[in-house]
């Protein structure tokens, strides 16, 4: 059942200093305050018995306190032998003089994207968007695969790239030790490009590649050691953690509207007329969100594998195996496609590791946490007598927290396991196996 606090619309008495009669001083002006939500939670819980995973839901708003910052306002008031004239007073309410530009004080969510939506299901806390690819991502991270730091191959391929070195060194030697003085801009700019061309697509790679085998070579034994040490059938936890930009912080303003505040003068029974402008700003502050995951599964390796898990080890950090990338990335200019479309991602999703175990998923839970906080605030410019302005003032309102938690069960599906790097055969064996939620019967009395 949701919580909630609600503070009743009030009366706030205004002491009020007359101008020219400091006779009346010590009346009062009477204005009305909106009612104010202070707080509201709701919590959906799972009520299946049992030890396995459960999904979970939990949204708060609620308001800081008051800082005490007040408003000094002006109201035309009309007194006995003076008439009408101006009167000073000074109020401290939270809401007073709020218009509703964004929602209800309180709130201040209108317009905004939305941490809590009712649907028919009674879920009430939205899922991340592209949560399938957030699914597979997590999946991709947490299973135990062997993942390639090179291509050896197609590093191969591309040593006959080399042959074109010696020549862009030889426009470098002719550039640098010409001593004849016709070093035309044409010329510094074709051998300038030739060299950088030459260091992105040749020297830098090979550099890299020499730096991921001796990677390859010196991890290799060690995260073998780990993965064969820890498969047969005894279930293993996994977790995955990130936090991303979902929504963006921002600000904006309201355009100037009059503000026309009528509050009555308990000593005369009379109306008293505040006039002003009122600009309302909102500051919305949105923290990263984080989607986390947890994974509890079991895998084993063929005795083929073990017997050969180092070689087959080695060989999937080199990159020599089951993977159509290498194809891809032999074919000239493939890399410009890639900045369009992304066909070398796709493909590595497709790749067969020689070390690839067979995976049981037990079950598998995702979330995801919001925070934001909004300040609204009032810049509100009173008129003295004769119409003329004030100094502007601003008035800050209570800011308003906001927090969501969602928690929820899945099964992978064909679609998230192979998006995540799981052969075709490892997907089958994962997605035919039902999440266990045995209930356990108790002989006690």
């Amino acid at each position: 059942m949701p919580r909630s606090r609600l503070r009743p619309g009030y009366n706030v008495d205004c002491p009020v200093t007359f101008q020219r009669s400091p006779f009346y001083n010590g009346l009062s002006v009477t204005f009305s305050h909106p009612d104010l939500p202070e707080f509201y939670e709701e919590v959906k819980k799972d009520t299946n018995r049992g030890r396995h995973w459960k999904q979970f839901q939990h949204y708060k708003r609620w308001v800081g306190t008051n800082d005490g910052l007040g408003i000094n306002f002006t109201t035309d008031a009309w007194s006995p032998g003076e008439g009408l004239h101006m009167a000073f007073g000074e109020v401290k309410e939270p809401c007073l003089f709020y218009q509703g530009a964004y929602g209800s004080p309180g709130e201040f969510n209108a317009n905004l994207p939305a941490f809590r939506v009712e649907s028919e299901t009674g879920d009430f806390v939205p899922p991340p968007q592209n949560l399938d690819d957030w699914i597979a991502h997590s999946l991709q991270s947490m299973l135990p695969r062997i993942k390639p730091d090179l291509s050896l191959i197609n590093s191969i391929i591309e040593l006959k790239d080399f042959k074109s070195l010696p020549k862009s060194l030889n426009s470098i030697k002719d550039l640098l030790f010409n001593r004849s003085g016709d070093k035309t801009l044409r010329e510094l700019t074709r051998v300038g490009a030739d060299t950088h061309l030459q260091y992105k697509f040749n020297v830098s790679p090979l550099i890299s590649d020499i730096c991921a085998v001796y990677t390859a070579l010196s991890r290799a034994e060690r995260r073998l050691n780990g993965f064969v040490s820890r498969s047969g059938g005894k279930k293993r936890l996994a977790h995955f953690s990130k936090s991303f930009v979902e929504y963006t912080s921002q600000s904006e303003e309201t355009m100037p509207q009059g503000l026309h505040y009528y509050g009555s003068h308990g000593y005369w029974g009379s109306n008293v007329l505040i006039n002003a402008t009122s600009t309302l700003q909102r500051y919305v502050y949105v923290e990263p969100s984080v989607f986390h995951a947890q994974l509890e599964y079991s895998y084993v390796y063929s005795d083929y594998q073990v017997e050969h898990a180092r070689l087959l080890s080695l060989l999937d950090r080199l990159g020599v195996n089951l993977n159509p990338v290498i194809v891809w990335n032999a074919i000239p200019w493939s890399f410009v496609v890639d900045w369009l479309v992304g066909v070398n991602r796709w493909l590595s999703t497709q790749r067969v590791g020689l070390m690839d175990p067979e995976i049981c998923i037990h079950q598998y839970l995702w979330s995801i946490k919001r925070s934001r906080s909004i300040l609204v605030q009032n810049k509100m410019s009173c008129f003295g007598e004769q119409n003329a302005p004030l100094p502007p003032q601003t008035i800050p309102y209570p800011i308003v927290y906001e927090t969501a938690y969602r928690r929820g069960l899945c099964k992978p599906d064909m679609n998230s396991l192979t998006t995540s790097g799981l052969s075709f055969t490892e997907a089958s064996l994962a997605n035919s196996l039902v999440f266990s939620r045995r209930k356990r019967h108790s002989n006690r009395r």
